[in-house]
């Protein structure tokens, strides 16, 4: 496991509750960011097609594909983290493990990776794209999100609106540019969508959503 990946993993189990209060305040957001991507999939798969989670935190974005009956899996290296998701998600299966080094023993027709792309240094960009390649069905589907930035930088500070509580993570602010790029240098996929959404108004901050599709 990599030096930063350790630091994240600490500060989400020290923020694992805080984190699961918190992430009400977007559910309404998500839902409507995973409203078009689970109807693609279900159009190309059927109903019941299975799905992970990447980065799956406290099973907020889970929830939604559970009351549309995907099958559904969830991995997060936070062992805290999990454990709030398998209370709030119990039909799914989740694992505890670092994404990039676990190994997988299936595919799936889709991956979600909401706010999960920027807890990783620019030089890891590829490696998890290909990562997501290796573990899509052909023809599958993964989306992606995160915030807009007009600079790129990336580096350990620390995380905003948490109380008395150290949380000081990794983190990468991505440009649009970057984050678009990231999928089109990879041979084998294709860019299906992007598009920007603000979120709450007390967050205010513009969100980037990325579809793209394993082609073979």
């Amino acid at each position: 496991m990599k030096d930063y990946v350790k630091v994240n993993k600490k500060v989400y189990d020290r923020v694992a509750e805080q984190y699961e209060r918190k992430s009400a305040i977007f559910k309404r957001d998500y839902n409507a960011i995973m409203k078009p991507f689970q109807e693609r999939l279900t159009k190309k798969f059927g109903k019941g097609a299975s799905v992970i989670c990447v980065g799956c935190g406290t099973g907020r974005d889970m929830r939604s594909f559970a009351n549309k009956g995907f099958d559904l899996y969830g991995i997060d290296v936070s062992r805290n983290m999990a454990k709030i998701a398998e209370r709030n998600v119990p039909e799914a299966k989740i694992m505890v493990g670092d994404f990039l080094t676990k190994r997988f023993s299936r595919k799936f027709d889709g991956v979600s990776m909401t706010a999960f792309v920027h807890l990783f240094p620019k030089r890891d960009e590829r490696l998890i794209i290909k990562k997501v390649a290796s573990i899509l069905v052909p023809g599958g589907y993964c989306i992606m999100t995160t915030a807009m930035h007009s600079k790129p930088k990336e580096g350990y500070a620390q995380k905003r609106r948490y109380r008395n509580v150290s949380a000081k993570r990794f983190r990468r602010f991505w440009t649009t540019d970057e984050f678009v790029n990231s999928v089109k240098n990879v041979e084998g996929l294709e860019l299906v969508d992007f598009y920007l959404k603000k979120t709450t108004k007390k967050w205010r901050e513009t969100w980037m959503i990325l579809t793209f599709r394993k082609i073979r």
